[in-house]
């Protein structure tokens, strides 16, 4: 099975999250009844990520789900929500396979972080040298993250500047490592 996921085209990639398995830790998960409320879901945790992640990780994040197993042909393989990427896995048996298969193909597997709760996509991380990190502790901490930027920019310290949002993505990465 041939990927669009090519080496040059992952190279900037900093991080692959198995969005279901997110979704289901982050407590976006609403009652689902229909492929709408599914949708909804995915929309809340990924607008939620949007808000959490600093803009220059989330441009370099690809977010994948599994395809539906109906109306797989309805729904786009790839598209962005915001600055993120998001990939159906429709070419796949499900999210786990093209997940592996990026962590295989990705150019420099040591600067990139896979986050799922999922052991197999775990070890196939691990194997690589890719740091790997629970979907729940991940969550976990960018919801402490954006509580704690959200206090400090309400209650500014006295004395303090402000400083300018770094480019660099190596200090917010290291918490992963």
């Amino acid at each position: 099975m041939s990927s669009s996921f090519t080496p040059q085209k992952l190279a900037p990639v900093r991080i692959v999250v198995d969005g279901y398995n997110l979704l289901f830790v982050s407590g976006s998960m609403g009652k689902v009844t229909s492929a709408n409320d599914l949708a909804r879901s995915r929309n809340r945790v990924l607008d939620l990520m949007l808000e959490y992640l600093p803009p220059n990780l989330a441009n370099r994040t690809i977010v994948v789900f599994d395809a539906p197993r109906h109306g797989r042909s309805e729904v786009a393989e790839e598209s962005k929500h915001g600055d993120m990427q998001v990939v159906f896995a429709k070419q796949h048996p499900e999210a786990d396979d093209l997940i592996e298969e990026m962590i295989r193909n990705h150019p420099q597997p040591r600067r990139l972080t896979v986050v799922s709760g999922d052991q197999r996509i775990r070890v196939a991380a691990r194997h690589r040298r890719v740091k790997d990190i629970d979907s729940e502790s991940w969550w976990t901490h960018l919801e402490t993250r954006h509580a704690q930027a959200n206090r400090s920019i309400e209650q500014p310290e006295s004395g303090r500047e402000k400083s300018e949002p770094d480019d660099d993505d190596t200090d917010w990465l290291e918490v992963f490592s």
